[in-house]
């Protein structure tokens, strides 16, 4: 088991070895797992070098670094698998993509060839940064994109008449959309 699952779980922030008597609950990061450890323990890697008997900082940083590689190669495979499944797809519904995938997309592209983007489709995806809606859809559904947190970057096509109630709802880190003049339902 490496070093940083003992000391903190980078899913929830919160410390898991007691005995160290840090009492921080810290928030995750889902695309840097590493400023979630760093500010666990801000000023006290020296301290906590000492109780542990190693650099503590270092270890946590390398295992770190190896797991936003990891979650990088599983986001690059899942984008591509996503953009294999869309190709040709006229509607994406609940069963387009499969469920293993969601967690770790983080890029969308929706191809041309897509038409409508049903509701519910990519509700709760995290990890997914930005999307971007091609020229031929015409409609987004309800609740689509809800609760995508990690969202930042969204570009609508200039096709899309219909959007959705709450489609793009708890998207807490999507500050700016364009909504195409073509849009006459919200």
């Amino acid at each position: 088991m490496s070093l940083i699952a003992i000391l903190v779980d980078v899913t929830t922030g919160n410390l898991l070895n007691e005995t160290l008597r840090w009492n921080h609950v810290i928030e995750p990061s889902y695309t840097n797992p590493g400023a979630s450890v760093d500010k666990a323990f801000k000023d006290n890697w020296g301290d906590l070098s000492q109780v542990v008997g190693m650099d503590v900082k270092a270890a946590c940083e390398k295992e770190c670094r190896d797991l936003k590689q990891k979650l990088q190669k599983e986001a690059d495979a899942a984008n591509k698998r996503v953009a294999e499944i869309l190709k040709g797809k006229t509607e994406i519904d609940l069963d387009t993509i499969p469920v293993n995938l969601y967690s770790k997309l983080t890029n969308l592209v929706i191809p041309n060839t897509v038409t409508s983007i049903e509701g519910d489709v990519f509700y709760g995806c995290k990890g997914l940064t930005s999307v971007t809606i091609g020229n031929s859809v015409k409609s987004i559904g309800s609740y689509a994109f809800y609760g995508c947190i990690g969202l930042t970057s969204m570009v609508i096509g200039n096709n899309v008449t219909s959007i959705g109630s709450s489609a793009f709802r708890n998207c807490s880190s999507l500050v700016n959309v364009t909504i195409p003049d073509s849009v006459t339902s919200i």
